[in-house]
């Protein structure tokens, strides 16, 4: 068996290439590094050459980084190469029990790989200690969807916290007040009326009593297409 230890980076990953367990792996480390047998490759066609000329029967991946290891799925499932998936956690006690103190990429590359052929890499059932990450397409579809719905709304919380800074100097009295996204219209109401400049009573009223009026301070067209951003936000939210 040929199998791939992939430590998978942003746009690139690290490829180890094991057929057995290394009678010394800490040896067998210094070895692949003055062979230069640890295979820096990008996500592109070259890095997918690399990857199919090595001929794996299998890949082992850390799924910490999802978004980032999904270009390696996509290239192991239309090749037919199997995936096999080892936890944060374990993949730590690996390291560890191999004798690597550091979190390098190169060392995670081949401790992933080691993994597979490891005999003391299983359960008390006698079995892998592999994740079931892809088994279900049903459960993949769902936490794809929980992850991307998961991202819009970090990304919201800082566009948000970015538009009250902006209404602590335009509109003060509003920079306080709740920004959560309506259960009934699907956005939230005072940042539609910001981004829309349409009329609604109560922002209307308040915007009125503004102390911004008597400093000569006023909505800026910045302030209303962040605004607006917002809401292009609030929407992709709600309708996942």
């Amino acid at each position: 068996m040929r199998i791939i230890g992939l430590d998978v980076g942003r746009g690139s990953a690290v490829l180890c290439c094991l057929e057995k367990f290394p009678d010394i792996i800490l040896q067998h480390y210094r070895l692949l590094k003055r062979k230069k047998k640890f295979y820096h490759v990008k996500c592109s066609k070259a890095g997918v050459d690399k990857l199919r000329s090595l001929n794996p029967d299998g890949i082992v991946l850390e799924p910490s980084g999802h978004w980032y290891s999904q270009f390696w799925v996509a290239v192991a499932k239309t090749y037919s190469i199997k995936i096999y998936w080892v936890s944060h956690t374990d993949l730590y006690c690996a390291r560890g029990n191999y004798g690597f103190g550091n979190k390098r990429d190169e060392e995670d590359a081949l401790c992933l790989a080691a993994t597979y052929f490891d005999p003391q890499f299983i359960d008390d059932e006698g079995r892998k200690r592999y994740l079931n990450y892809y088994q279900n397409e049903l459960v993949a579809n769902l936490r794809e969807l929980f992850l991307a719905k998961e991202q819009l709304q970090k990304l919201r919380t800082n566009l948000v916290t970015q538009l009250r800074q902006r209404l602590s100097y335009e509109f003060p009295e509003a920079a306080i007040s709740s920004m959560e996204i309506s259960k009934v219209r699907e956005f939230t109401p005072l940042i539609y009326w910001l981004a829309k400049n349409n009329t609604n009573t109560r922002y209307d009223n308040k915007y009125k009593l503004s102390i911004a009026h008597e400093l000569g301070i006023t909505i800026t067209d910045y302030t209303r297409n962040h605004a607006s951003t917002i809401i292009e936000v609030e929407h992709a939210i709600v309708g996942i």
